[in-house]
């Protein structure tokens, strides 16, 4: 079984905040049945209250996926995914988990397996919680950028980081996360078709 958890906070007012393009994702894996093969009105995500989660399973030839939104905020994410982990024995390498990078250009995906949360507090409570850091990362940019969309303009203070992160995209952004959203979508269940999530870079082209 592989654990897919996408990272976000719960509610109307941050449904299409920057800091939510690991829900996105997640939500854009469950609602097009291109995505994952079967048919869509078996997969829907529902609220689990025991695990502070909205969960649905989807099976992919012979692999087993569960699919997560914790609905507990951004910061306490880990509480769900260790929850989760530890109920139905999933091993840190069998969970991949999309969050939103603030040092990667807006609608660049990276993945890559490990390391350290980077300071995303999402990634940084999980590691806390299940005691371990060797789970799959699916990291899409949202840093600004001005003219050329390779290069990322650095935020001058973590409070300003804090508001960017909360607030929308703009109009031109959000062509692109779309993009990206899908991109991020179709390779996540490429490599769980094989159960292997290979480090790589997608550019937004």
């Amino acid at each position: 079984m592989i654990l897919i958890v996408g990272l976000g906070n719960p509610g109307q007012k941050y449904e299409h905040s920057r800091h939510n393009v690991g829900f996105r994702v997640l939500d854009e894996m469950v609602k097009d049945p291109q995505i994952i093969p079967v048919n869509q009105a078996e997969l829907k995500l529902e609220e689990n209250k025991k695990f502070k989660a909205e969960m649905a399973e989807a099976n992919l030839h012979s692999e087993k996926l569960l699919l997560v939104k914790p609905t507990t905020f951004m910061n306490n994410s880990g509480s769900a995914v260790a929850a989760i982990a530890n109920f139905y024995k999933i091993e840190p390498q069998n969970i991949w988990v999309i969050s939103d990078d603030l040092d990667i250009c807006t609608g660049i995906i990276r993945t890559r397996h490990g390391d350290s949360s980077g300071g995303h507090k999402g990634l940084e409570d999980i590691i806390q919680k299940l005691g371990d850091s060797n789970f799959a990362r699916i990291r899409v940019g949202i840093a600004p950028t001005s003219g050329d969309p390779n290069r990322c303009e650095k935020l001058s203070s973590d409070l300003d980081a804090n508001e960017y992160v909360l607030e929308d995209f703009t109009k031109r952004e959000e062509a692109i996360i779309k993009s990206a959203i899908s991109k991020a979508a179709i390779y996540i269940i490429e490599s769980a078709k094989i159960n292997n999530l290979i480090a790589t870079t997608i550019d937004i082209k």
